[in-house]
């Protein structure tokens, strides 16, 4: 049976405390911080909540711990998932006999649950003196220089769950910066790429493309920031070279948004700028460097719409072979409307994922090519499910795995999904997830768009899960946060679902996403999120979350 006994201790000394209180003076209302300092043993003890809810996973037989949100109240539960909970402990009903789910969790107010602890407790806020203000950088043409001070802070806190523990960072401008792609570089430290708003609360949503380098903690140690001026310029990939960085995505250039490759130095000094004057729209989305020193990239050219985009729409996909110069090789046009990442594979030949439209159906689609950019084989996954892929990884046996999320399997809205393909194209498992918090399906969004190989073969996938009290017209039948969450998830080699965790948001109740994940070599995961929560510059920053695996 589930462990009430500190709610009945909590209510008996509630009890207790109004009759006195009422002895006192008729008038006299209840003041809960006056509760917690008379009784400060009867805090909210979270972590033996935890420890009760490991333990009883342990009984049941299953893996990991979850929230579940009861009219309002967080309660921690056995197993990864609240269906994995119930079907469990059905089985045990010759055993003992489950309690009505109001006799198991009687709901307090909120002025009875418990005082938070204070911020100071949480994480110690750097102070301002340890911000700085960027120096302008007037001898770039291509630099900005009026970006307002750069919140260099660090903001700890711990991130513990059943089966890690860390650190979670966010830092930025007043620009609304977002993250898009990222990796552990070779120093130990970070690099990623994304972009920002050209200037504070920019109605029209003019970005510039940030690429940015951090130590092993994410603080950062240099940004760099390129674009024109009223016009959209985004970054999407980026990667490590022998000397230096590799960013790819879209620059204005010539009248139009373009596919553009940079090469930075060591210090993000632009090395050079490579534009790829396609007609239309285009950008790069996925880079590749390959065993033998030479790049490839895909992207798209040929579209209408400027912008940031997650996917592009009526353009035509790309690949492209270059020297470590930037010198084109070769460029092979793809059949789909975009591509999204490229790998290499062990036999030195290509895999390309993407998306496509198939009867009004977006799929998710994968490319095997030559090491010339020959077209062996196509693949399509999703059918009318609508699959959107975002990231895909590759195993040491040619295997891919690939995230991104769907529409069609489960709920009417979006669902995370993680497929494994083997190396001739067949689908070898699927899982489609998402949910963490168990609120109302109808009313939760679960998009992933990170996902790597750990070192002994399994899976880590990251996204966002975020509820939404007024979808659909009517509230939430159980309440909501009104808030996004770094997603977590870890899957074994045969696609089941190992843990499912969320990060972010809490006191300041702010919204945070996972946008790429890399395996750290430690054994651990570096995720790049967007964050509000951390930082305290504008209405979003990027984000370090650390996870340290025990």
């Amino acid at each position: 049976m589930w462990n009430n006994n500190l709610m009945k201790i909590k209510l008996v000394l509630l009890f207790i405390f109004v009759i006195a209180c009422g002895s006192e003076s008729s008038n006299q209302s209840f003041d809960s911080d006056n509760y917690v300092e008379e009784y400060p043993e009867e805090k909210y003890d979270e972590e033996a909540e935890k420890e009760e809810a490991i333990r009883r996973a342990a009984e049941l037989g299953c893996i990991g711990i979850h929230t579940h949100d009861d009219s309002g109240q967080t309660v921690y539960m056995p197993c990864a998932t609240h269906e994995e909970f119930e079907k469990l402990l059905s089985a045990e009903d010759d055993e003992y006999e489950e309690e009505s789910e109001d006799d198991e969790y009687e709901e307090e107010s909120e002025d009875d649950e418990y005082e938070e602890e204070s911020e100071d407790d949480e994480y110690e806020e750097e102070s301002e003196d340890d911000e700085y203000e960027e120096e302008s950088e007037d001898d770039e043409e291509s630099l900005y220089d009026e970006y307002g001070e750069w919140d260099k802070g660090t903001t700890y806190y711990d991130t513990s769950s059943t089966s890690s523990t860390g650190w979670y960072m966010g830092q930025g401008t007043d620009r609304e910066e977002h993250v898009h792609e990222g990796m552990q570089t070779s120093d130990g430290g970070f690099i990623a790429i994304g972009h920002h708003w050209e200037k504070e609360e920019d109605p029209t949503g003019f970005t510039d493309m940030l690429i940015l380098k951090t130590d092993a903690k994410g603080n950062e140690l240099w940004h760099t920031i390129i674009g024109t001026s009223n016009k959209f310029d985004v970054g999407y990939a980026v990667n490590e070279l022998s000397d230096g960085y590799l960013a790819g995505g879209g620059l204005f250039k010539n009248g139009n948004q373009k596919s553009a490759l940079i090469k930075l130095d060591l210090n993000g000094n632009i090395v050079w700028e490579k534009i790829f004057d396609h007609t239309g729209v285009g950008a790069v989305r996925g880079i590749e460097v390959l065993s033998n020193g030479e790049i490839v990239f895909t992207g798209y050219k040929e579209g209408s719409d400027e912008g940031f985009l997650f996917i592009s729409d009526g353009s035509e996909g790309f690949i492209t072979k270059i020297t470590n110069n930037g010198d084109i090789i070769w460029e092979k046009r793809l059949p789909a409307m975009q591509g999204t990442k490229v790998k290499e594979t062990s036999t030195g030949s290509l895999v390309v994922g993407s998306v496509a439209w198939v009867d009004e159906n977006l799929n998710a689609s994968m490319h095997y090519l030559d090491a010339n950019g020959n077209t062996l084989s196509t693949k399509l996954f999703g059918g009318s499910n609508n699959v959107q892929l975002f990231d895909m990884d590759i195993t040491d046996s040619d295997q891919i795995i690939f995230t991104g999320h769907t529409t069609g399997y489960q709920t009417q809205n979006w669902d995370c999904i993680v497929m494994l393909i083997d190396s001739q194209g067949n689908e070898v498992w699927k899982n489609i997830f998402g949910n963490p918090r168990g609120y109302d399906p109808k009313f939760i969004l679960d998009e992933c768009y990170g996902v790597r190989v750990t070192p002994n073969g399994d899976f880590v996938v990251t996204g966002g899960t975020g509820d939404h009290s007024d979808y659909y017209g009517s509230g939430h039948p159980t309440g909501t946060s009104d808030e996004w969450k770094v997603l977590l998830s870890e899957f074994d080699k045969d696609g089941n679902m190992t843990s499912m965790n969320v990060f972010g948001g809490g006191d300041n109740k702010g919204n945070d996403a996972g946008e790429f994940i890399d395996v750290t070599s430690d054994g651990g995961y570096i995720i790049f999120t967007d964050t509000d929560s951390k930082g305290s510059k504008g209405p979003n920053n990027y984000g370090f979350l650390y996870i340290k695996n025990p």
